[in-house]
């Protein structure tokens, strides 16, 4: 036995030791602390007449979160056996009582024993105000590596970068923290400033740079498989115009009409009232006008279009050059232009596979990773018929990121496993995939029962069940799972910690102004279905897994545990505890690379995660 079995003796091991109320003791207060009543759990514990340290830790967390760091600190100072998470608390505590230097050491040994991002965060934001930028700035640097969903660290790397005036690395960092925080102020006023310190010609000059190296880029041609069908990706909605060049003469052809293209020349396609003209890159001189949808042809080389977003408002957002296989429609409607890529299944999944997973993921992984990818093109094709399209090139769909993105071993995957899909009582399996699932991944996503059951992420298939002091510990700490594995990085277990300033960046209003956050219904593997808020007067109701994540600043997963630390009765802190990446309900990523590692094959993978399912070739 493995896994899961291997965390319960973690956790009950005081059953053994004579410890006979320290489970009740623990879950009463656990309960008490989710519904923010911290008075009354530090009743419970105190009643509590048993040595088990687990007690006299929770009892210290709380004491911190109710606003006593002192007699959080004393219960600390008796315990002889500290972890991680004992160092991260002491740490916050004497932090709390401006004790900095004490602080610092602890929240290091806390890095020691287990990388985190409360003990990396904390460290800099500590040396950032007390001037010590070059320290801050390595910390912050440390923690973006780590965990680039903590969004805010933009700013605070922007505003250093600022503080040395190195303009174009504050630049850099700033233009990201901008687009997070459109309304922030302050962090509009510093990205403005960076950029009018670094002036025109900095601009002028990269743009300069950046045409250079388009002009350079030769596209290798590909031979589109034969048999096999085709779908529609919509690549960009809401344009003005776009930029492309072909690596082959081809045609637009638009009604009627016709335009010669010619090999790596750039074009500039725009609106122009109801038609859709085609001009010169550089000259703007205008060379046809369509009416209705323009059909950019296919060759054998791919497009190249430029500058195209992706990951609008996420911690992954970037605008980059891109290039396609197959043909182009180039679609006006209420929005603007809208890009959408024709090609085979097949050449779609080149494009598809190392944008949703590591490339360099073990091959049976890479495969596992294919046969989800063209199952899911199978039973969702028409997912986008409203817009025109079968599916979007984000993580609604599939990430597709085009030929640019190909890589030979995640290709390889796409070829070995050709025309193969898993079903599910004869017909394509309802395929959900996410990066990591915290080591629970559910059976039902969106109303559907996809899967027979739901079970924590290991070999022996252990049911979900834990009570509520062990639901919260299994949210705080690693332990062993198929997705545990180092290559998980923070996806597995991720913090987020807002102080009165972070918050404040973040959030746009005063942490004072909080007057509740309720964690409510929870669905499968502990994940949050609702969480009220009432800020002032307002009250909110926060419904769905993917709402709860993006009010609190785009969180990884709904699977979290949210602390509100109090200082004379106001709330001064919001810590959260965080597992997993993505919506849990199927293969997950992290854990299909862990079982690859441990000699699974993508068959077994498959089984694992979808239950039940065969795999057919359907070509």
């Amino acid at each position: 036995m493995r896994g899961f079995f291997v965390f319960s003796i973690f956790l009950l091991v005081f059953s053994a030791s004579g410890y006979a109320d320290s489970r009740e003791c623990l879950d009463r207060a656990a309960s008490y602390k989710e519904a923010g009543n911290y008075s009354r759990a530090i009743e419970v514990l105190l009643s509590a007449k048993t040595g088990d340290e687990r007690v006299k830790k929770y009892l210290a967390r709380i004491y911190f979160l109710g606003g006593y760091p002192r007699k959080a600190l004393r219960i600390f100072s008796r315990i002889r056996q500290k972890d991680w998470l004992d160092f991260v608390y002491l740490g916050l505590a004497l932090e709390d009582l401006g004790k900095t230097v004490p602080a610092i050491k602890n929240y290091s040994r806390s890095l020691a024993l287990e990388k985190n991002s409360i003990a990396l965060y904390r460290l800099g934001k500590i040396y950032y105000h007390q001037g010590a930028y070059a320290e801050a700035k390595n910390y912050f640097i440390r923690l973006n590596a780590y965990d680039s969903s903590i969004r805010v660290v933009n700013y605070y790397l922007g505003d250093l970068f600022l503080k040395e005036k190195n303009y174009g690395q504050a630049y850099s960092y700033l233009s990201k923290a901008a687009n997070f925080y459109p309304r922030n102020i302050p962090i509009m006023k510093a990205f403005e400033a960076a950029r009018s310190l670094l002036g025109k010609g900095f601009f002028l000059k990269e743009r300069e740079e950046k045409e250079a190296r388009r002009g350079g880029i030769k596209l290798l041609p590909y031979a589109p498989g034969k048999g096999i069908p085709y779908v529609t990706v919509g690549i960009a909605a809401g344009l003005d115009d776009f930029v492309f060049s072909s690596g082959a003469a081809t045609v637009v052809l638009g009604g009627k009409s016709s335009f010669p293209v010619a090999p790596d020349k750039f074009y500039l396609v725009s609106l122009n009232g109801s038609e859709i003209t085609i001009a010169d890159y550089k000259t703007k001189k205008e060379y046809a006008r369509f009416y209705g949808p323009v059909e950019i042809k296919p060759t054998a080389y791919p497009l190249y279009i430029l500058d195209l977003m992706f990951g609008k408002n996420n911690f992954w957002q970037a605008q980059a050059d891109r290039a396609y296989r197959g043909g182009m429609r180039v679609v006006r409607d209420k929005s603007g232009i809208t890009l959408i890529n024709e090609l085979t299944v097949e050449d779609y999944l080149y494009g598809v596979l190392p944008s949703e997973i590591n490339p360099g993921s073990p091959e049976e992984a890479l495969k596992a990773q294919a046969v989800a990818a063209r199952t899911f093109v199978f039973k969702n094709s028409g997912r986008h018929r409203r817009e025109g399209f079968d599916f979007c090139a984000e993580p609604h769909c599939q990430a597709y990121l085009g030929f640019l993105s190909e890589n030979k071993r995640a290709s390889l995957a796409v070829d070995e496993t050709r025309g193969e899909v898993a079903e599910y009582n004869g017909a394509p399996l309802e395929v959900f995939y996410h990066a990591n699932c915290g080591g629970c991944p559910r059976s039902s996503f969106f109303g559907k029962q996809a899967y027979p059951k739901n079970k924590f992420d290991s070999e022996d298939n252990t049911p979900v069940s834990l009570s509520p002091y062990e639901e919260e510990e299994w949210v705080r700490r690693r332990f062993p799972a198929f997705c545990a594995g180092e290559s998980s990085g923070s996806n597995f277990r991720w913090q987020r910690i807002y102080d009165r300033e972070d918050f404040f960046l973040v959030f746009g209003y005063p942490l004072a102004d909080v007057k509740k956050i309720k964690p409510g219904a929870q669905g499968e593997c502990f994940r949050y279905e609702r969480v009220d808020v009432a800020v002032g007067k307002e009250k909110i109701a926060l419904d769905g897994g993917l709402s709860i994540r993006n009010y609190f600043d785009k969180l990884r997963s709904s699977l979290f545990k949210i602390e509100i630390k109090y200082s004379y009765g106001k709330p001064a802190m919001v810590i959260i505890w965080g597992a997993g990446f993505g919506h849990g309900a199927g293969l997950c990523q992290d854990g299909a690379v862990g079982m690859a590692r441990e000699g699974f094959g993508y068959k077994d993978i498959l089984e694992h995660y979808y239950p039940g399912t065969v795999i057919k070739e359907k070509y």
